[in-house]
């Protein structure tokens, strides 16, 4: 049986076993503040885990200053998470937002720290709102092996990107999942890729987002009649501290569809719950931009590209008898070395 025990630093919390990114009207003529707590969102409590960089930290700053959310996010690196933590706590006071990031160190990959580190986020409020899987580990295993085939990789690809994300999401949702039963309200959220649908990159790394996007349906189907929701949201590529897509979205933008999400109405949500959505379809149905008061416009988020990804989650290839056969040659267009490029902040 694990130990566990817990230490309060600053209003932060290390959970841990044994000893132990650093507006303009869309298509459908609505707009939103983008800047401006909303009535409908404050107070919420939240969990983003995975916060302490990436789209996981952007997404805990954008509820909490734009949303003035309790935001509890957790991670291994507490001092990122204290980092964000008074980046929000600046950021907050000069929007007059009263939310917080609440840094939260926890090992995912210890059961018992994700459970006790639940039970005292309820203790505290009494419910939790909204959850945000997005811990993932596996860009740093990936990104060295850009070029190469899966038996050409090492063997612990598979943990970095399965394990090491679907466990995870899996976990903190069981855990979660009886909070927001009790309170028949509640949307847990995953943070996922294309990788789902088609192929990019790595072999692990397109099993584990389908495996991920899978289990965020199935449950869906288990919680759908206690009044709480579960879905996947796909970001387009990134802008980040340690990816480089060009034209990506950003944190702040990946942001904002989460919290678009988690302030729907139950008739929006009664229809997107178990279902996959792209940030960009998130903007233009509930309307929102980028910081820069646009939509990110690049290879992998433009509107043809969208366009290209929704095809394929109508018609996945391996789903259907009669898709093209494969190229011989096409996984190379998306598994080049110099994809690594893209990834500046995880190369060896």
């Amino acid at each position: 049986m694990a130990v566990f025990f817990l230490v309060r630093t600053r209003e932060g919390i290390s959970s841990q076993a044994g000893p132990k990114i650093s507006s303009e009207n869309n298509e459908m003529g609505a707009t939103i503040n983008n800047a401006a707590p909303t009535s409908r969102s404050m107070g919420k409590v939240c969990i983003v885990t995975g916060g302490s960089r990436g789209f996981g930290r952007g997404i805990a700053l954008i509820l909490a200053k734009e949303h003035g959310c309790t935001v509890y996010a957790t991670a291994r690196d507490l001092g990122k998470l204290q980092d964000l933590a008074d980046q929000a706590t600046i950021e907050c006071a000069k929007l007059g937002s009263e939310g917080k990031v609440v840094p939260c160190q926890v090992d995912q990959k210890d059961d018992a720290a994700v459970k006790a580190f639940v039970e005292d986020v309820t203790a505290k409020e009494g419910k939790i709102d909204l959850l945000v899987n997005s811990a993932f580990q596996g860009l740093v295993a990936m990104t060295p092996q850009f070029g190469k085939t899966f038996w050409q990789k090492p063997l612990s690809m598979y943990e970095a990107e399965v394990d090491n994300f679907v466990r995870f999401a899996y976990v903190m949702s069981y855990y979660v999942a009886p909070v927001m039963v009790k309170n028949k309200s509640g949307l847990i959220l995953g943070i996922s890729s294309a990788g789902g649908v088609i192929y990019f990159a790595d072999v692990a790394y397109c099993a584990g987002k389908a495996a991920f996007d899978k289990m965020h349906h199935d449950m869906a189907c288990e919680l759908r009649e206690f009044g709480v929701f579960s879905m996947t949201l796909y970001p387009q590529a990134g802008i980040t501290e340690n990816a480089n897509f060009p034209g990506g979205d950003t944190p702040c933008y990946a942001g904002r569809a989460v919290a678009a999400l988690m302030n729907a109405s139950e008739e929006d949500m009664s229809q997107l719950t178990g279902k996959v959505i792209q940030t960009r379809e998130v903007a233009d149905k509930f309307g929102f931009t980028d910081v820069d008061g646009k939509h990110p416009d690049g290879p992998f988020t433009n509107p043809e590209a969208v366009a290209g990804v929704r095809k394929a989650m109508r018609n996945p290839p391996h789903l259907n008898l009669d898709s093209p056969p494969i190229d011989p040659n096409g996984w190379k267009s998306m598994n080049a070395e110099g994809f690594a490029d893209m990834f500046p902040g995880y190369k060896a």
